[in-house]
Formats: structure tokens, sequence, C-alpha cells
């Protein structure tokens, strides 16, 4: 066996320390915060693991069964809601918006929701029609102890085909797996369908005998007609507190503690995501050109503590030699079993060069080497620091090429339901980007494995008029989020688009996932092009051994020889984590020019080594860290048409 040695002897870039701690002007105790732009710039998409992609129609990997249908197809603007339900006696419900009717007003939109039982779905060939009286969207369903009677809950917010809107219908059943009847609307207490907007988009969890909801002031129109502050914020987001147990408001319409204008201008529609575990309550706001932040509560909503994730600050632009990464606003969180808070969301990156006022001009994007899915979570280190943001999932390169070449509308993605994009001229055009890796969402199991679904677009998947079509995918944590591995495609769904995965909060043996499927990309509520179609409402269970394993979503042995020679072939450097020597393996078929690359976290090259003609068979690397700092990096091989990117750690 050939041995091709390196050894690292100069001095490395040492990682950018975490920003100092800050109090805001109410005073609000905000923790150490981990910015983007200590973010690292990896390849996520590994070549080895290059995500299968089928051409058998609309079959996914592990079969879905169409559980519900519906003629809207949008069912959110960022973030998704909690739509899922699973018990410990096995039984199951689900819940989305749809509509009976099409046309401009969705006249007939509402709640649609399937129940299973025993393995057995309640509504063997559901319609599209809704449970309630009047029009409503955006449903979120729990289930809750009212007084002494436990049961489901559903709240939508009203929308009337005309006026201003605002305020929710809270709807309940008798109990688990039972019928809904439709409820009263709540909340509305400010609204007034000709002068003032209320809260809408809500999400929703239950938090002992309590549940909260989280929901931005607005009025639904395009146009904002009408717009309504709290704290100097427009169209602000507010939380309420129901408690179930009395069966009264305890808190509405708030605003929490720290969101107000000195780091806020505008609360936009779906921006957030709300979780709640025993008196454990967990609220992320984001948005793009705002902070990332998290509210918790242990106390079941009566005081809060306040973390900046990722800081933002319009008043420093950033020019254009320097990209900013900045989260979208569909951010997902979740509380695992253990207390720990973790938080997922996509990223994109842009510079601009001037700001005149609140306008922000002169965008230039960055592209997939800034971006992907994004996690972080609330647990301390023994310095009381939190680790570093990293980027845990991607957009596949399916061709394995190096490159991710998609179609030319592939990232003009105005029409809603993909996250905000940036629109911006340039050149003189009109230029809208979206997010590629999107709509992620958080599971974990009783043995601490954390998982992360989320859909990205696909390479030589194209819709006709120029669009990727998307899949959904998986990663997974085994060490409480430290670490995660390569993403696993769920669907492989050629020529059709999966989108909008919603899982249950628990994954114990298996993955519980509803999505929406369509053979077409796009949402028609929101954009003309895009043709009105029925969407089927989708459910699948993954087990969690294979995607532990990596057997989903993949060939054999890990490899798609549709697309990358199955004899070049990197392994994980061992020992990792590491201080000291780590050894790389590498196979090449044929003689081969080898380059090897080390990066930090912010994608900087700190070593390059290159070995010309390499001969074929299997080598090794011996790494040295030399001065490395404890922390993150990420190793790349190539042998000149195909490259490997590995994560490893320093100790």
């Amino acid at each position: 066996m050939k041995k091709f040695f390196t050894l690292l002897c100069c001095a490395p870039l040492i990682l950018m320390a975490q920003a100092p701690q800050r109090v805001d002007t109410r005073a609000i105790k905000e923790a150490n915060a981990v910015k983007a732009s200590e973010m690292q710039s990896p390849v996520v998409n590994k070549l080895r693991s290059a995500p299968m992609h089928k051409t058998n129609g609309d079959a996914p990997v592990y079969g879905a069964k169409t559980i519900g249908n519906t003629l809207y197809d949008l069912q959110s603007n960022n973030s998704l809601a909690s739509r899922l339900q699973v018990y410990p006696n096995g039984k199951i419900t689900a819940a989305w918006t749809t509509s009976s009717d099409g046309g401009t007003s969705y006249s007939q939109r509402g709640t649609g929701y399937n129940q299973r039982s025993a393995g057995v779905w309640r509504k063997a060939l559901p319609n599209n029609s809704r449970f309630e009286t009047s029009r409503v969207g955006w449903p979120c369903v729990g289930v809750a102890t009212f007084g002494s009677v436990e049961k489901e809950y559903v709240f939508a917010h009203a929308v009337a085909t005309s006026g201003l809107t605002g305020g929710f219908v809270f709807s309940t059943n008798t109990g688990i797996g039972t019928d809904f009847t439709a409820g009263g609307t709540v909340l509305n207490d400010t609204y007034n369908t000709a002068t003032t907007p209320g809260p809408i988009w809500a999400r929703s969890a239950t938090a002992g005998t309590k549940i909260v909801l989280i929901s931005c002031f607005a009025d639904s129109s395009s146009s904002y007609p009408v717009n309504y502050y709290k704290n100097g914020v427009k169209r602000p987001i507010t939380y309420s507190i129901y408690n179930a147990a009395g069966q009264a408001w305890v808190t509405k319409n708030a605003v929490l503690p720290g969101y107000d204008s000195t780091r806020y201008d505008i609360g936009n529609a779906d921006d957030y995501a709300v979780d709640a575990l025993g008196n454990k309550i967990r609220i992320v706001i984001g948005g793009l050109f705002d902070d990332l932040a998290l509210w918790s509560s242990d106390d079941g909503g009566a005081n809060w503590n306040k973390v900046i994730i990722d800081s933002f600050k319009r008043a420093n632009p950033t020019p254009r030699t320097s990209p900013k990464p900045m989260n979208n606003g569909a951010v997902a969180v979740s509380i695992d079993a253990s207390g720990v808070t973790h938080v997922a969301y996509p990223i994109l990156g842009a510079a601009w060069d001037s700001v005149d006022g609140t306008t922000i001009s002169n965008y230039i994007f960055y592209g997939t080497d800034r971006e992907g899915i994004a996690y972080w979570n609330d647990k301390k280190d023994l310095n009381g620091k939190y680790s570093p943001i990293q980027v845990i999932g991607g957009t596949p390169d399916m061709d394995g090429d190096g490159v991710i070449t998609l179609a030319a509308n592939a990232r003009s993605r105005t029409y809603g339901g993909y996250g905000s994009a940036l629109s911006f001229t340039q050149n003189g055009a009109s230029v809208s980007y979206a997010a590629l890796s999107n709509q992620p969402m958080l599971s974990y199991d009783s043995k601490g494995n954390v998982f992360c679904t989320y859909i990205a677009p696909i390479e030589n998947d194209e819709s006709a008029d120029a669009e990727n079509f998307n899949d959904i995918f998986v990663v997974y944590s085994k060490d409480g989020g430290k670490t995660w591995g390569d993403p696993q495609n769920l669907t492989q769904t050629a020529g059709f688009e999966d989108f909008y995965p919603t899982t249950a909060r628990t994954a114990d043996n298996t993955l519980k996932v509803m999505y929406f499927l369509k053979d077409d990309v796009g949402i028609s509520v929101n954009n003309a092009n895009n043709p009105e179609t029925t969407t089927r409402v989708n459910y699948m269970e993954i087990p969690v051994s294979k995607i532990l394993s990596d057997s989903v979503g993949k060939f054999p042995n890990g490899i798609n020889p549709a697309y990358v020679d199955a004899d070049f072939k990197v392994s994980q450097n061992y020992p990792n984590p590491f201080h000291g020597f780590t050894q790389i393996d590498f196979t090449v078929s044929t003689t081969s020019d080898i380059t090897f690359t080390v990066t930090d976290l912010l994608g900087k090259v700190l070593f390059t080594e290159n070995s010309a003609n390499t001969e074929a068979g299997k080598h090794s690397i011996y790494f040295n860290s030399g001065a490395l700092s404890t922390g993150i990096y990420f190793y790349t091989i190539s042998n000149g048409t195909q490259k490997v990117t590995e994560k490893m750690i320093v100790e």
C-alpha cells in the first residue's frame, strides 16, 4: 500500500471567538451569541454518499400512503407547523390546510384531517373538505387536558374573503381520534374587519396544562393596507397562553420581552416556531435581515430568557467582499427528553453596498458554498460556551462534478411556501434568490438520537418550466447534535414535487413523516404560472435503524454508480476527534493527481498539498493537527474530477 504523508508545520488560523455578552435596552439577559459569520462553509454533498434518485414515478423508498388531498397547496409561508400528533397508544392525527374549491378565493378553505388507530386510517378515501363552517387556514393540532378530559384541539386563523383578517377558530373534539367540531373565534379582541387586523398564522404547543400560541399580528393581504404596531414593531409577532385546565386565557397577544424596535422593524408571516415539554417553552423568531433569537421559559411562560443565536444588524451593511450568511425565517425548534433545545434553519448568503434608511440595495448573492440547513443547540460546555453553528445538510451534487447545476428558474421561488427570498435588481434585471435547502423539521428518540428533515432540489430532475423538483432528505446525530451523518433521500420521486415534510416530534422505532406531493414545482396559490391541481397528502414511516445505518436513499456501498466512480473512495479520518496525528484512507482506480486541503469553519484554506501521478490503489494520509486550535475543520481530497469533503474534530 502506497503511503502519502502530510505534516502540518505552519501555524493555523485560530477560530473566531464568540461574541461578548450584550444586554438590550430592556435589560433582558442575552447569552453569548454564536454568529453566522462564524459558520463553516462546507461541501455537505459528499459524493461517496450521493443520494440515490430513482426514475420510477411516484413510488418512494418506503411506500407512502395518501391520507388526504387538497386543491389549496400553500401550507406555510416559512416555518412548518405542528400538524402531526403521535400518541403512546399508536393513534395518529394529521391535519393540513385544505380546500375543495379553487380559483382566487378558495372560499371552502379550512382544516382537513385524518386519524389512524390500530394501523388503519379512518378515512380510506379522504376528500378535501374542511370541518369548519367558515373560511380558515393554517391549522395547528395538539392535545391538552380540558378540565379533566383529554382532547385534541385545532387553531386555524379566521380569514374572510374580503376585508381585514384576524383571530383564530378554536376547535376541539371529544377525545383523541374523534371528529372535530368547529368552535368559536378567539384572540380577536382588537380585530375590526374595516380598521384593525388581528393575529393570524399561528404555531402552537402544549406546555403542561397550558397551550402556547405564537402568531403574527397582521392582515393576510399582500398589500397590507393597514398595519398594527407593538413596541415599535410593525406587524409584530405576539404570543398567547391558554390554561386548558381552567379553560381561560391567561395571556393574550403579548410581546416577548426584548422583542422591540431596537432589534426588529417588521414581523413576518411564519418566521417563528414554538415547542414545549412540561413547563418548558421555547420560541424561536428569525427572518431575512433579522436576528435569529430563542426565548426560553422554564415556568410555563411566567418568565423569559432571550438568547441571540445568530445576530444581524441592519445598520452595519456587509461589503460585497465579505458575504454574510443569514437565516431566512423557516425555523424549527424542538426540546428533547433531556431538556436540550435544538434549532434548525436554512441559510443563504448575500452582501450589499449601500443602505438608505431602511432600504438595502445592490445585493450580491453567494451560492451553495454559503447556504444549507444550519443547526444549533443550547447545551453549553464546561466553560459556559455554546457550540458553533453547524451546517448539517444541503443540496445534493447528483452528478458528482463538484458543482450543483440547476435549471434557469430553480431559485426564483417568489411564489411562497419555500421560505423568504432575496429580491433585488442585478445588472438591470429583477432577480429573486431563495435558499435551496428549506423547510427543516426536528425530531428525536428516547436514545438521544436527533433527526432533521428538509427539502432540496434535485439536479437533472426538471419541470417543463425550468424548475427543479424537490425531494425530502434526512440527517441524523447520534451524539445530541455534536456531529451529524450524511443527507439521505427519503422520497426519491423523479418528476414529482415532495414538500412540506412535517414530522412527529418523537421518533422511537420509526421517523413519522407527513408530506405533500404534486406533479409540478411550486405553489399555485401565489403564482398564476403554476397550474392548479390536486395535491396529495402522504404519510410514511421510515425505520430509525435504517436511517442510523445510512441505508436510506443510497446504494448498498454508499455510491451511486450512475454519477460517481465507485473506485474513488475517501474514509472518515481516524481517530476522530484527535490530537496529534490522524489517518485518512482513500482509493483511486487510475493514476490521478491528488489534492489534499484543510479548511476552517469559515472555509478559509489552512493547508494544501498536491501529489501528482498517484498510482491506482489504496493510499493513506497522515495529518498532524500541529498548532490547530480545538474545534471543527474540514478536509477535502480531490482526484481532479471528483472530490470528497469530511468533517474532523481536533481536541
